[in-house]
Parts: structure tokens; C-alpha cells; sequence
């Protein structure tokens, strides 16, 4: 038991209270005193106006009595009691009480009336109303003098009015009013709350998108159409958290490429040394054979030559590259690369269809990168048809400035999804593919100053469109 308590002390004093709380709590404190402070003066303010409105009455009807024209006499002075529902007494000069409407108790009234009068300045008389308090309830007097040669039996006038009326009247204005101000109390207390609500709710969002970023859920976002503070305190968060998911995504790509690199050099360490034996016998061959016999071997090392560039590319992908411009004529580069790829085409079923304008100008180039990139579209057209198709390969002037050369094919095409990552370094489907293709054809294009497009063929396939400044370089 004493441990319970213990523990329970412990857990008060840790304990800290919510911003709800921390909102609501003195809200609520400042609505309840406000609330009674404003009953409490609208119901004096009330019982004091009709209070006033009473006196004023009575005023009137003593100085009537005190100081018109109209006789004293009893007659009168019971039809305007009878009217105006008001106690009348009339004092004699020696401070007597000369007639009286009261009924019972008019003893102990007469009493404290005579007693007020005896109060009362002789020259002026009383001028405010005075409160008198009988065994029947409060009561509320008028004193007024008699002028002399008015009337020489009296000397005064006293109307008095029993406020039992008002009183009761307060009493009902009180419990409407408290019911009019518990209903507004309440109404605030819903606005307040509905306040809190907008600015709390919020923040728990922001509280429980902060968590699940720390937890490593970098594609959490909060939905805020706030325009205030709290919106751009959103607006910040997400804007945060986007850049986070960004910076990892290059972390990552970064980490990918280097041990892509360190992997690339080794593989490239093996392949290198080949290939030089390799172009080194050809080199030897092409000078003892005939005309007839080293034109393949000529395309043999110009492969060969390719082949380094695209070991080496795969080496300086990211890294800044330099570029090797000549005029070139598009079509003849085109027929280079049907000349090489074609046979490899027709082993698997696939056919190539050149649709090549005849008048397109020469254009600035580096011939070994641009063939680079249509190998590159040729091989994934190719790997997108498993059993056979078209590719189409077309070339035509673009405006004044620009030509167009287009790879199509008729596979099954790119999942819509896919579209924003096609160009993607290290990202690829493709069982045992590294991804780059794509990439690097993607960088060498826009290192001549053109663009790399990719869209739905009509064909039913894939469609990529490379456009390049005739003079892109120099």
C-alpha cells in the first residue's frame, strides 16, 4: 500500500499537463468568474432600474399630493391609493399621523414614519427616497412638505410602495438571465473548445508525423489546407521531410555508385587487358590480309574502340566527361549501328525498320557517344520483346535548328509508374541489369545540349525521342 502511494506521488509530480489543458483550463476559469460577474451587474442593473422606475412614481405622486391643487381629503386619497396601488399618510404639523391608507401593521409603520419625518430637514424635507423595512416585507418612502398656506392641517405628504414586486421580478430576471448567460457560457465554452480543438488537433499530427519520421517513415506527410501559422508550421514540416527523403535517396545512390565504381574498376581492371591483347592481334592481322579481308576487322576494332568508351563510361558515369564533336552525318551513323546490331536482331526474331530523312543537314557531334545512346535504346527495345517484334528507327529535321532521332518498338511497354524513374541511375527490373543504360544515354544527350524523351509508342510499345542542336558543340 505504501508503495502504491508512493508511486502515485511520484507520478503527480512527473506529470505535466497537456497544451489542451493548458488552453482550456484557464479558459474556462476566466468564462465561469466572467459569466457570474456579468449576472450578478445585469441583475442589480435591473433591480436598481426598476426600483428607480418605482420611486419615480411615488416621487411624482407626493408632490402632487404635497404641493397641487387638489384638496386632501380622504376621498381623494383612497381613489389614488386604490389607482396606484401606494400606502398614503398624511402628517400633521406637530408630527402626528392625521390619516392613514395602511391596513395592517400600520403601527409599527406609523412608528418609523413618524421617525423619518423627525429625520427629516423641516426647511427641505427629505429629498431621496428611504427604504423602510416592516415585518410584511421592504418598503420604499417619499416625504414631501406641505408648502405653507397649501393646506394648514398638514405638514407632510408620505407615499410609501411595498418593492415585494420588484423583488420578485428580480428574482425571475435573475433566473432567465442566468439561463441566457449558462446558454451563452456554453456556447463560448464550444467555440473555445472547437478553437482548442483547431489548434491542438494539429499539432498532434505534427507530433505523430515527427515520430514516424524519427521511426524511418520518410514518405509520412501531413494534409493542411490552414492558411495561418499552424499551415506554414505543416507546410515547413513537409517541406522537411521531403528534403530528408532526398538527401537519404542521394545518400543511397551515392553509397550504390561508389561500390558500383570500386566494383566497375575491378571488373574493368580484367576486361581491360583482353581487350588490348585482343585489338592487338587484329592490328597485326589487318596488316597481312587483303582489302577484301580487313574491312571486318576494321569494324572489329572500331568495336573494340566502343566497347573501351563503354567501359570507360560506366567508370565516369557522374564524373565530368569530355566530348570528341565532328560533323556527322545522322542517317550514316544510324547504318552503322543497324550494320552491327542487326544480325543479332534477326537471331531473335526482331526486325528493324529505318524510316531516315534523306535531307537532314549534317550535324555536330560526338559520333562514338550518340552511337553509344542508340545501342543503348536498341538493347532495351530488344530485352522488351522475349519473342520477337519491330523496332522502328526514325529520323527527321525538327524546326530550324533541332534534329530528331526516335526508337520504338512493339514490346509490351513502360508500367506508367515507372515513367519518372526510367532514367534513374541503379534503378532497373531487369534480371541481372545494373540499371545505367538509360542513365548514361540519358547524361551523354544532354551533354550535346539535348533532350531524352519517353512515351507510348504507336507501335504499342515504348518510344524514345532524342533531340539534338545541329550545332550542339564546339
Amino acid at each position: 500500500m505504501a508503495r502504491a502511494s508512493l508511486l502515485s506521488r511520484h507520478a503527480l509530480r512527473n506529470w505535466t499537463p497537456s497544451i489542451y489543458l493548458k488552453l482550456m483550463v484557464p479558459f474556462s476559469v476566466v468564462l465561469l468568474v466572467t459569466a457570474a460577474i456579468a449576472w450578478w451587474l445585469t441583475t442589480r442593473m435591473f433591480s436598481i432600474a426598476l426600483e428607480e422606475r418605482v420611486n419615480e412614481q411615488l416621487t411624482n405622486v407626493a408632490t402632487v399630493l404635497a404641493k397641487g391643487n387638489l384638496p386632501l381629503t380622504d376621498d381623494l386619497v383612497f381613489k389614488v391609493r386604490q389607482l396606484l396601488e401606494t400606502e398614503i399618510v398624511l402628517i400633521q404639523r406637530d408630527g402626528y399621523i392625521a390619516m392613514s391608507t395602511w391596513g395592517n401593521g400600520r403601527d409599527e409603520a406609523h412608528r418609523q414614519i413618524s421617525k423619518i419625518f423627525a429625520q427629516c430637514p423641516q426647511e427641505s424635507g427629505c429629498i431621496r427616497p428611504i427604504p423602510m423595512q416592516l415585518p410584511s416585507g421592504l418598503y420604499s418612502v417619499v416625504l414631501r412638505l406641505v408648502p405653507a398656506g397649501r393646506d394648514s392641517r398638514y405638514r407632510a405628504v408620505a407615499v410609501l410602495s411595498s418593492l415585494a414586486d420588484v423583488q420578485s421580478a428580480t428574482r425571475n430576471a435573475a433566473v432567465w438571465i442566468g439561463a441566457a448567460t449558462l446558454l451563452g457560457g456554453m456556447l463560448i465554452a464550444w467555440a473555445g473548445q472547437r478553437i482548442a480543438a483547431g489548434i491542438i488537433n494539429p499539432l498532434r499530427d505534427l507530433a505523430r508525423m515527427a515520430e514516424r519520421l524519427a521511426g524511418g517513415d520518410r514518405d509520412v506527410r501531413v494534409e493542411s489546407r490552414r492558411s495561418d501559422e499552424i499551415g506554414e508550421l505543416m507546410g515547413a514540416l513537409n517541406t522537411m521531410a521531403e528534403k530528408l527523403q532526398s538527401f537519404e535517396q542521394a545518400l543511397s545512390r551515392r553509397t550504390r555508385l561508389e561500390a558500383l565504381g570500386e566494383m566497375s574498376a575491378r571488373i574493368a581492371h580484367e576486361v581491360r587487358n583482353p581487350l588490348t591483347a585482343i585489338k592487338l592481334q587484329l592490328q597485326l592481322m589487318q596488316e597481312n590480309v587483303d582489302e577484301a579481308q580487313a574491312e571486318p576487322i576494321r569494324q572489329t576494332l572500331d568495336e573494340i574502340r566502343r566497347l573501351e568508351l563503354v567501359v570507360s563510361g560506366a567508370l565516369d558515369f557522374g564524373r565530368p566527361r569530355s566530348l570528341d564533336p565532328v560533323e556527322v552525318d545522322l542517317n550514316d551513323l544510324v547504318g552503322d549501328v543497324r550494320r552491327l546490331f542487326g544480325p543479332q536482331l534477326q537471331h531473335r526474331a526482331i526486325s528493324l525498320e529505318c524510316r531516315l530523312d534523306s535531307s537532314l543537314p549534317q550535324v555536330r557531334l560526338d559520333a562514338d557517344r550518340i552511337k553509344q545512346v542508340l545501342l543503348n535504346l536498341l538493347v532495351n527495345a530488344a530485352e522488351a520483346m522475349t519473342t520477337g517484334g519491330l523496332i522502328r528507327i526514325g529520323t527527321c529535321r525538327t524546326g530550324s535548328d533541332h534534329v530528331s532521332l526516335t526508337v520504338e518498338d512493339s514490346g509490351s511497354g513502360i508500367d506508367p509508374s515507372r515513367m519518372d524513374l526510367i532514367f534513374t541511375p541503379l534503378h532497373t527490373d531487369k534480371k541481372g541489369g545494373f540499371g545505367l543504360g538509360l542513365p548514361i544515354s540519358k547524361e551523354l544527350v544532354e551533354l550535346h545540349g539535348g533532350t531524352i524523351e519517353i512515351s507510348r509508342s504507336d507501335l504499342g510499345g515504348a518510344r524514345f525521342a532524342v533531340l539534338l542542336p545541329i550545332e550542339s558543340i564546339r
